[in-house]
């Protein structure tokens, strides 16, 4: 289980929904970046955004707009929840979330470690965002304020950067899961995971807002070039022959290999289905999240 990879040590530990092809494909390609970090998100929308507006909950709309609306009026230097990365720096914390919320899974919670010295991490009590719908609007207040709840504190941490997933057993389950919904996607996730060891964004995958006539659909952008995959490529090689351990997937680079002959290597080789990740994008609840943000700005 992923929970053996998982050490008290580790710098953060974070829940991921492998099941999910998005959350799969970061998973596997072993970085993950809070929605700020530019290019690796040129679309600077979080996967918890629009998740957040495709479930369309008014009271969830409503009380993620009100934290929001305060932290652009009094607390502008802290981090965004609607940009940030949901950890936790502690992992009997994020153990005891599991037994608390019981909307994380034991099996998809795995440590990272940041990929550079530009990150940030602010801890915050969740307790006062559960507990929103008792207190009302000055559980934002007193959130943002870095104040424990009275009862039973339960730190978060909201991280801005980029960070790299340790451990393989949640990997492994992310890849099962593009093996099982993408085949032919497995040459470029595996020169994805490679680019990433080299500090490539090559691969890195956000989510994308693009119009189609009158309705706006939730997709997802890929970085990829042709010429830099191939650079990739050739430096994984090069990298392999100084050191026969470094780690490669040969089978699902065999397009790579193979012969200009070959009439099925380019339907070997693709980026991912963007339909995996595709939904309708709820305008009428993204309007009332903003619309709830505005209103505690004009308070």
């Amino acid at each position: 289980m992923a929970s053996n990879e998982v050490r008290a040590e580790d710098f953060g530990f974070i829940y991921l929904d492998v099941d999910d092809p998005a959350i799969a494909w970061l998973a596997y390609r072993g970085l993950i970046s809070s929605s700020d970090i530019t290019p690796a998100n040129p679309g600077n929308i979080s996967w918890f955004s629009t998740k957040l507006i495709k479930r369309g909950l008014s009271s969830t709309l409503e009380r993620e707009g009100k934290f929001e609306g305060v932290r652009q009026k009094s607390f502008k230097e802290k981090l965004s929840r609607l940009s940030s990365l949901y950890t936790f720096d502690n992992v009997e914390t994020a153990r005891e979330a599991l037994k608390n919320l019981g909307k994380f899974n034991s099996e998809n919670l795995v440590s990272i470690e940041p990929a550079d010295q530009d990150f940030r991490r602010e801890i915050y009590d969740m307790q006062w965002i559960d507990n929103f719908d008792l207190i009302g609007i000055d559980a934002a207040e007193r959130y943002w304020s870095g104040e424990n709840y009275p009862e039973h504190p339960l730190p978060e941490a909201l991280l801005s950067g980029r960070f790299w997933i340790l451990g393989t057993s949640v990997r492994k389950r992310a890849y099962r899961t593009i093996q099982r919904l993408d085949p032919k996607a497995l040459a470029v996730l595996e020169l994805a995971r490679l680019a990433a060891h080299f500090g490539s964004n090559l691969g890195a995958i956000s989510p994308w807002l693009r119009k189609e006539g009158e309705t706006i659909i939730v997709s997802q952008v890929i970085n990829y070039d042709e010429k830099e995959g191939l650079e990739v490529f050739q430096r994984a090689l090069g990298e392999h022959r100084k050191n026969p351990e470094f780690p490669i997937n040969w089978p699902d680079l065999k397009p790579l290999k193979g012969s200009k002959e070959d009439k099925n290597l380019d339907d070997l080789f693709k980026v991912p289905d963007g339909r995996l990740f595709e939904h309708e994008f709820r305008v009428d609840k993204a309007t009332e999240l903003a619309q709830t943000i505005q209103n505690i700005l004009l308070s």
